[in-house]
């Protein structure tokens, strides 16, 4: 099913968990309480959440979609992400949440290089800016947006590229 939409039809749960997928959908300010709501006295929702649009990589990629080299490209562009700051995610559920606890975490991703960050986002956090572009201006849309993320990870002594993955975590009880 959809998870967008009513699921009110599959019954209660003891537990709602969505790890990194509601960035993926849209109206969280609907779709939390909607969520809260088909769990069991007592039951759980525990969410984690990307705050990619926290991460020095999506002004990055911000500057390179605004850049003359690919804004033709990019006329009118969303990328689809619904994000929200712990405060918005806050207001959202502490009308219809008895008990909430919130906290977010950075994750080092040791990496190789940049253009591997690269890859580690190609399906994921990348693939909408991808999808904009024909397949043959991949390779140097990547290379633009590694020139930018020089300067927001710089390479440590030994050339690896420390690449801390905000998220936001929540768990809420009705």
């Amino acid at each position: 099913m959809d998870a967008g939409k009513d699921l009110s039809t599959l019954g209660e749960f003891d537990l709602v968990f969505a790890n990194a997928s509601l960035q993926w959908i849209p109206d969280h300010e609907a779709l939390l309480p909607r969520l809260l709501g088909i769990l069991r006295s007592g039951g759980v929702l525990a969410v984690q959440i990307p705050q990619f649009d926290e991460m020095p990589i999506s002004k990055a990629l911000a500057e390179t979609i605004t850049s003359s080299a690919w804004s033709a490209y990019f006329s009118g562009f969303e990328p689809g992400f619904t994000f929200r700051p712990a405060r918005a995610y806050y207001d959202i559920l502490s009308g219809v949440a008895k008990d909430m606890q919130l906290w977010s975490i950075d994750y080092y991703h040791i990496m190789p290089s940049h253009a591997a960050i690269m890859d580690m986002m190609e399906s994921t956090g990348l693939r909408p800016y991808l999808d904009r572009l024909p397949s043959s201006q991949w390779p140097a849309f990547k290379r633009a947006v590694i020139e930018r993320l020089k300067t927001c990870y710089p390479c440590q002594s030994d050339g690896s590229v420390l690449f801390p993955f905000k998220r936001l975590f929540i768990v809420a009880r009705p």
